[in-house]
């Protein structure tokens, strides 16, 4: 779990940011299935909608950041869905870093390495819960 520290920088990066979410998700979604061929059939939709869905993904994440246990749910489908389309581990840290290059651009001046430590915690969080639902997946459809 986020330290509560963590959880405010990242709500405030977010916060601070929310006036131009619609061009971060719009970068990250443009640079997804280019530099990430894995991820290209989970993201054969239109450019707008994944930046659409990549926002809302990012408002729940910010909104659980302090119990990333809360999106169980969710990373269930996205780990069954990612384990049918042969994405893993690779993928979730190319991802990751293309985020994080995306808020640390748009963030100018406000990027420190506190702030990005917090985002990196976080995110690495959700990737390990993601590849351990993963692993559950594979585990089942095995079976």
């Amino acid at each position: 779990m986020l330290m509560s520290h963590h959880c405010e920088l990242v709500r405030t990066n977010f916060s601070d940011l929310s006036w131009r979410s619609e061009e971060i998700a719009t970068m990250v979604s443009l640079l997804m299935p280019a530099r990430h061929r894995a991820l290209a059939s989970t993201l054969a939709y239109e450019a707008t909608a994944r930046a659409e869905s990549l926002l809302a993904a990012f408002g729940m994440l910010v909104e659980c950041a302090d119990d990333p246990s809360a999106l169980g749910g969710v990373l269930d489908a996205l780990a069954y869905e990612h384990v049918r389309s042969g994405v893993g581990q690779t993928e979730y840290l190319a991802f990751r870093d293309d985020v994080l290059g995306a808020l640390r651009t748009w963030s100018g001046p406000l990027w420190s390495g506190g702030l990005e430590q917090a985002w990196l915690h976080l995110f690495n969080e959700v990737i390990w819960m993601l590849l351990e639902r993963a692993e559950q997946v594979t585990i089942r459809i095995a079976a």
